[in-house]
């Protein structure tokens, strides 16, 4: 009915401008206090930023890529492959290549992203992703339907086609 309706935009509306003016009011006190956005970027082996200051965090989200940001509203996101992005306090950008793994953003502006592995896009090579792309992709068609083969496949084409898009690269 028009009523249940109307109480349903209405809704919406409240929830919105609250969420709104939370995060205003959230960045409005971080620009009072000086505070900032902090990440923690880790792999299983080392840091590769511990409490670092940033701007923003681009991530490559499993429902898509977003970015964050201080003030940003608390989030748990698995990663896919792709590239994160972290713009430095000044505007300086650095990208790093994941395979994947989990982001968690904390209402105190603090991300955490945890990751297998993470190597700047400078690192990547052209004919080596060209080489392991067109392996896997020789392994997947000979390989049995259901097969641990078939699967590390799957698996080894579609990193090495996310690391070509980062890097521009058609397959």
């Amino acid at each position: 009915s028009i009523k249940i309706m109307m109480r349903r935009v209405i809704s919406t509306g409240v929830k919105r401008a609250y969420s709104s003016s939370s995060r205003v009011m959230a960045e409005s006190a971080a620009a009072a206090t000086g505070a900032q956005m902090k990440v923690n970027f880790c792999t299983p082996h080392a840091a590769v930023y511990k409490d670092k200051a940033v701007e923003q965090v681009v991530l490559p989200g499993a429902a898509g890529v977003f970015g964050v940001t201080m003030g940003h509203s608390p989030i748990i996101s698995q990663l896919e492959p792709g590239v994160v992005t972290v713009i430095h306090v000044g505007g300086a950008q650095e990208k790093y290549f994941i395979s994947g793994g989990f982001s968690v953003t904390q209402a105190d502006s603090v991300t955490d992203i945890s990751v297998p592995e993470a190597f700047p896009l400078t690192d990547l090579d052209e004919s080596a992703i060209r080489a392991n792309y067109a392996a896997a992709s020789s392994t997947n068609n000979s390989a049995a339907e259901g097969s641990i083969a078939k699967a590390t496949a799957m698996i080894e084409m579609s990193v090495n086609s996310a690391m070509a898009r980062a890097l521009g690269i058609t397959l």
